[in-house]
């Protein structure tokens, strides 16, 4: 009996199974990463689609002598979550409040006494709004 050839056919499939097993470890370490990478990428974009649906309006602004009412209406299709309000470049309010569609709230925030305001409303989700308005004498 001849074995020629034998260490050459047993070399090639431990070869094989060397690499069908470095490639099984690569894929279980890079797999849930991979997943974990689409998720994150598939809820930054509904984040952003979700962002670019919200639209608010500044309906009404009444100063009074404490400070600003602000009536905002919600007539996007989307709750927009309120995280700022910024009266001349100065935060004046922050939280977290939710607008539903199509619902308006008045926020009553203290602003000092000015000739021109400059009104920036920020939602959670980074949109912002802003309003220029100039004080009643």
């Amino acid at each position: 009996m001849s074995y020629r050839g034998e260490s050459q056919v047993i070399g090639a499939m431990l070869l094989m199974v060397i690499t069908v097993a470095m490639w099984t470890t690569v894929w279980l370490w890079f797999y849930p990463m991979y997943l974990g990478w689409l998720q994150n990428l598939e809820r930054r974009l509904m984040e952003s689609r979700l962002a670019y649906s919200e639209k608010l309006i500044v309906e009404r602004i009444n100063y009074t002598a404490s400070g600003i009412n602000i009536f905002i209406t919600n007539v996007g299709r989307v709750e927009v979550y309120l995280g700022s309000i910024y009266v001349n470049d100065s935060l004046v309010w922050s939280g977290e409040a939710r607008i539903k569609s199509g619902e308006s709230k008045e926020f009553s925030v203290d602003a000092p006494h000015a000739e021109l305001y400059v009104i920036k409303i920020c939602s959670i989700r980074g949109r912002c709004w802003e309003v220029i308005d100039y004080a009643e004498p």
